[in-house]
């Protein structure tokens, strides 16, 4: 059956075809398994392009277990948070940036406690008591107005009322510039607030420490802006952090002027920032941490200053205690404080990675020519090419993926192309393996005991070599029929002949085979083999001649035994003829068999016949002689007249002397598809 051919082949092309369309839907409709599949291929080959920090402009100043231990417990006296931010404007920092929230008053403060002390006693309680100290968010604020300092807030999401009105911010700076403010909807919108004391706030910038994870709390970008009622955005602090470091007076948040759809990039004077279309920067995670300083050695002095010296310093904490911690594409537990030095690190550098709003368009065009592609290669092509085109094309998606990544930062995750033409690939391999072993099951129910084992397993394995349907070729017919067959039926009783025939036709059969003939059928005591059909056997001819040859010497060799058995003497004739006939499947709608027919057909029979006339064995046509040539000896005994035929035609008796050579006999014949 012919590969790729009529209705055979269309189920294999509308399997790859259908399952390309439900790939490319499926990216539309992007359901959570293939989004978060894609997410690990994104993670996958984040992990290969990761680089050290680059900029050369960040150090975390880390409350560790350690500083816990020689300091106490967290939140520290704010006195002491004084004196850090001190040491390190001393020390040279660009910006300070405290990775945390101060919401109420420090209570360690000696004007806090003074206040407890009188509500507990009742009775005033003398401020020389509390040494002079004064209050310590005082010192704190006054320390953080000595320089560059931002303070982290909280922006949450929750269910509000219609009509609430956000919660005041007088520190507000409003320090992010909007162009084509009214697609501020894009951005994440924070229902409620979570900032410092008035105070320190008044001393310092603003910005949220927020991350936004995904859906597998990994997180994998974070936002630059984010909207907090009709009027104001609140920068990260990353953001904050570096438009301080450049020393500009704000930063620029500009929209898609033509659609309106997405944020397009944020601008820091001529420092662009790519970002999604949620302003969000995509992450370029570091391969090393960045350099840290413990919170104790700077409260205590023992720091080199160059380790500060005109950077941006983040104090945050990698303390497991204080639960600031968040998932990465590298790591299950990341200082969170490392997040924001890292997206400082990728906008003074230059290499945060960028998603565009194309590359849905794409991954899009990529599943219908790659899947397309696999489909018909698939369908077209033997197993191992089809194979070798699908692996070419997940190779080339994944491949050009990672070009993208690390040549332009371009995060296009190829997961949704690869897993297209792989299952296209599957698709249309499985519907032709069935198809396949539904033909090997029907090959073998039409030819299991027509054909040799060997023959029939090329079959099998080659059903594209020969076709089950009316088709016109060339064969060679053998008919074979035991002489005095009447007389030896009616001799013997009916279980000992068929026991007869059984002896006889066992051994004949096997010379057929053997010789790669198929045996088409038995009518009484006569065979009908056939060379060259349904599959192509080159020398055809001239393996008929042997297999009649030798099928004559192995009834000779049979003939006393079954003579002593049976009271009967078994003698054969043959007929041989070649030539073009019809052959496939024939029979009726409910029943059929793999047969051929023709004049060919009916001279091979006649032949055969012929063999009484002229006291011969072996009869064969001129055209079976022809076309064996020197491979076996023939002697022209005469003509004959065919039925249905006016001229006479020419038969040659094939003798079964040594003419033919032992090599000859015993050489195995070729099987090859057309």
């Amino acid at each position: 059956m012919r590969r790729g051919a009529g209705a055979r082949s269309a189920p294999v092309l509308a399997a790859g075809l259908a399952v390309v369309a439900a790939s490319a839907a499926l990216t539309i409709w992007e359901p959570p398994l293939l989004k978060a599949l894609s997410r690990r291929v994104h993670d996958q080959m984040l992990r290969g392009h990761a680089q050290p920090p680059r900029a050369d402009a960040v150090t975390l100043v880390d409350i560790d277990e350690a500083s816990l231990a020689a300091v106490g417990q967290w939140p520290w006296p704010r006195v002491l948070l004084a004196r850090l931010t001190d040491r390190l404007w001393a020390a040279g920092a660009s910006v300070v940036v405290y990775d945390v929230v101060f919401p109420e008053p420090d209570r360690t403060s000696p004007d806090q406690i003074r206040d407890l002390w009188t509500r507990l006693s009742g009775t005033p309680v003398d401020p020389g008591a509390a040494g002079g100290l004064g209050s310590f968010d005082a010192q704190f604020a006054a320390a953080l107005g000595r320089g560059r300092s931002v303070l982290g807030c909280f922006l949450e999401r929750c269910p509000a009322p219609a009509d609430a009105v956000p919660a005041a911010d007088d520190a507000y700076k409003g320090r992010i510039f909007e162009r084509n403010a009214e697609s501020r909807v894009l951005l994440p919108q924070a229902d409620a607030i979570v900032h410092s004391l008035p105070e320190l706030a008044a001393a310092s910038s603003g910005a949220f420490f927020n991350t936004t994870p995904d859906h597998d709390r990994i997180t994998r970008r974070t936002p630059l802006v984010w909207a907090y009622g009709p009027d104001r955005v609140y920068p990260s602090l990353a953001l904050e952090a570096v438009r301080l470091h450049l020393g500009l007076r704000q930063a620029a948040l500009v929209f898609d002027a033509e659609t309106g759809t997405r944020v397009r990039e944020i601008r820091l004077r001529d420092l662009v920032v790519p970002v999604d279309h949620n302003g969000r920067l995509v992450l370029n995670y570091r391969s090393v941490p960045f350099p840290a300083l413990s919170a104790a050695a700077i409260l205590d002095g023992r720091f080199d200053p160059a380790a500060v010296s005109n950077r941006i310093v983040f104090v945050g904490t990698s303390a497991a205690g204080l639960k600031d911690l968040v998932a990465t594409p590298f790591v299950e537990e990341f200082p969170g404080v490392e997040v924001h030095a890292t997206a400082v690190d990728n906008i003074l550098a230059g290499d945060a990675l960028r998603e565009q709003s194309w590359f849905f368009y794409v991954t899009f065009a990529g599943i219908l020519l790659g899947g397309g592609l696999v489909t018909v290669a698939a369908w077209r092509l033997r197993s191992g090419p089809a194979l070798a085109v699908a692996v070419a094309a997940v190779a080339s998606t994944l491949g050009a993926s990672a070009l993208m990544l690390h040549a332009r930062n371009l995060v296009l995750s190829p997961a949704e192309v690869a897993i297209a033409c792989a299952l296209a690939y599957s698709a249309v391999t499985a519907v032709r393996y069935g198809q396949e072993e539904r033909d090997r099951r029907r090959v073998r129910a039409m030819f299991g005991t027509m054909v040799s084992p060997e023959v029939l397993r090329y079959m099998e394995d080659h059903p594209e070599s020969f076709t089950l349907a009316g088709e016109r070729r060339e064969v060679t017919v053998l008919f074979s029929d035991i002489a005095g067959f009447t007389g030896i039926s009616e001799h013997l009783e009916p279980q000992r002949l068929s026991d007869l025939m059984n002896r006889v036709m066992t051994p004949l059969t096997e010379v057929v085979l053997a010789r790669k003939g198929m045996v088409n059928k038995y009518v009484g005591d006569s065979i009908m083999a056939v060379w060259n059909a349904p599959f192509d056997l080159p020398g055809h001819a001239a393996e008929a001649c042997r297999a009649a040859i030798e099928m004559h010497r192995t009834l000779d060799a049979l003939r006393p035994g079954l003579h002593a058995e049976f009271d009967c003497d078994i003698h054969m004739r043959i007929g041989i003829n070649t030539g073009p006939v019809t052959a496939g499947n024939m029979g009726s709608a409910r029943r059929f068999e793999y047969t051929v027919l023709g004049d060919t057909v009916n001279q091979a029979s006649r032949f055969e016949a012929e063999n009484k006339e002229h006291g011969t064995r072996i009869l064969a046509g001129e055209a079976t002689v022809a076309a064996a040539g020197d491979a076996v000896a023939a002697r022209r005994i005469g003509s004959v007249t065919i039925r249905g035929r006016a001229a006479a035609v020419a038969v040659f008796e094939i003798p079964e002397a040594p003419q033919v050579s032992q090599a000859e006999q015993s050489r195995p014949a070729d099987v090859s598809p057309k």
